[in-house]
């Protein structure tokens, strides 16, 4: 709560840095690994290109990407016996090269999951603030609804955003969209 208070006043201070992609995915990776085994879901990492680089605050992109990953872990389970997985991949648009100088390309990291999916309906307020896409699914899970509004407004906040598709059955993919480094 106090997290999104300070942001939505606007009392949050980003310290700007060029992060390597790889190495945040390894730090959360090993977050997160005792969930995923406690749960017995798969987890697959395809590794990022060399140059992905981001231009964030490292401790903010940390904070996005294990709500993310643990958002996939809590509602993601095996189905006709089949386990759950999870995965995370990186690609990098390049600038447009415009020629105005000073352009930046883009990175994109997607936590996919084979998890529950969220129907059509839901998928824009599940950013919404105290917004819970189902009820039914999260009723057995702690939290209040706030970890994807803070989380995309803290990729807003150094100048990316949050977005979500998703089929209800099948699973989502959240990606977040952050500058590339220069």
């Amino acid at each position: 709560m106090l997290d999104y208070s300070r942001i939505e006043a606007g009392a949050v201070t980003y310290r700007l840095a060029d992060v390597p992609v790889g190495e945040v995915v390894a730090e959360a990776e090993m977050l997160v690994a005792p969930q995923l085994r406690a749960n017995g879901l798969g987890y697959a990492w395809s590794g990022a290109p060399p140059v992905a680089r981001v231009r964030a605050d490292r401790e903010k992109l940390q904070q996005i990407l294990l709500n993310l990953l643990g958002n996939a872990i809590k509602f993601t389970a095996p189905r006709d016996g089949v386990p759950g997985r999870i995965e995370v991949a990186c690609t990098v648009d390049p600038p447009d090269g415009g020629g105005g100088g000073g352009e930046r390309g883009v990175v994109h990291l997607h936590v996919r999951d084979t998890g529950a999916g969220i129907a059509a309906e839901h998928l824009e307020r599940v950013f919404d603030p105290f917004v819970q896409a189902d009820q039914r699914l999260t009723r057995r899970q702690d939290g209040v609804g706030l970890g994807l509004a803070i989380s995309r407004d803290l990729a807003r906040g150094m100048d990316g955003d949050l977005t979500v598709e998703s089929t209800l059955g099948a699973g989502s993919t959240f990606t977040l969209t952050l500058p590339a480094a220069t």
